[in-house]
């Protein structure tokens, strides 16, 4: 039992000369993300969307199932189709950018991003106030887009719009 108090107060003599870690801010050191961390979760959030409705482009209904609870009809398989290429692009852009542009690339897109998931939070609050927001079916509908827009968009804002 002495050995044990013995090595127990060498260890806190020694604990106490040590220098406390330096950070840059606080936040990192609680676990706070970076830039390239917080656009990497903005691909993925654009790549899972766009996937969603990119897979009309090899006749998948499920878009159009998931947030209509309908059969699609020719125009809104185009739509997704168009809309599906559109968010994959913006996906690879951001990735890109997450690993290879320069902090001032990263924060301008960032910024750009943010709006984005903002509006696209808006556009489901809107639904929902007109009584239109589909909340049932495969992942809640339209509800289940909802929360990873509202997530990024406070993911985003947090580390772009407010400093």
């Amino acid at each position: 039992m002495k050995i044990v108090l013995a090595l127990l107060a060498a260890g806190s003599a020694h604990g106490a000369t040590l220098a406390a870690p330096k950070v840059k801010s606080t936040l990192k050191l609680r676990g706070g993300l970076d830039s390239k961390q917080v656009l990497l979760a903005n691909a993925a959030g654009l790549a899972a969307f766009g996937s969603e409705f990119g897979s009309a482009l090899v006749g998948s209904k499920w878009a159009s199932v998931r947030y209509w609870d309908c059969e699609p009809t020719e125009g809104w398989q185009q739509l997704s189709e168009a809309f599906g290429i559109g968010l994959l692009t913006l996906a690879y852009v951001t990735y890109d950018t997450a690993q290879n542009g320069d902090e001032a690339a990263k924060t301008n897109l960032g910024k750009k991003l943010s709006f984005a998931w903002i509006g696209w939070t808006l556009m489901h609050v809107k639904w929902w106030q007109m009584g239109t927001l589909v909340t049932t079916g495969p992942l809640k509908s339209q509800l289940g887009g909802w929360v990873p827009c509202a997530t990024l968009a406070a993911l985003s804002a947090k580390k772009f719009l407010i400093k």
